[in-house]
């Protein structure tokens, strides 16, 4: 009980964090760092909290997500920023340009995907590979 109360004393003490000292990345150039050299790209961004940027280029409810716009290879890569507040991603609009904090979730390589034609499945050729960004919200006023 004491060392709640002393954490809490402590916490109150420092304030809230400073999100405006983190670092700060173009969702393209952090899609260029993966393609150039994932293994150097994991170390930076993985798991570690930036300000991400970019435009909205579409909103997934499913997913509690937002797609950001990639000008590098668009048609193979989505930008994926799960939000972690739904009132956040509500509030969020197509075309919006936005800064969130976020923790990188990485980058994950798709393959292609068939549906079976044998079975009466449809033909599905999937190959969007996907950079993931996780726990985001929008960066507060300063």
């Amino acid at each position: 009980m004491k060392f709640a109360l002393a954490l809490s004393v402590l916490l109150a003490a420092c304030g809230s964090p400073d999100y405006h000292s983190l670092p700060r990345y173009e969702v393209n150039d952090i899609l260029s760092a993966y393609q150039d050299n994932e293994a150097a790209a994991k170390e930076q961004y993985e798991g570690q909290q930036f300000v991400v940027t970019g435009e909205i280029e579409g909103i997934e409810a499913g997913g509690q997500s937002a797609v950001l716009e990639t000008t590098l290879l668009s048609f193979l890569t989505e930008a994926r920023a799960q939000y972690k507040n739904l009132e956040d991603l509500i509030a969020a609009e197509k075309g919006q340009d936005v800064a969130l904090v976020c923790i990188g979730d990485g980058y994950a390589a798709q393959g292609l995907g068939f549906g079976s034609v044998l079975t009466g499945g449809e033909i599905n050729l999937r190959f969007k590979n996907e950079l993931r960004f996780k726990a985001c919200f929008p960066l507060p006023s300063k």
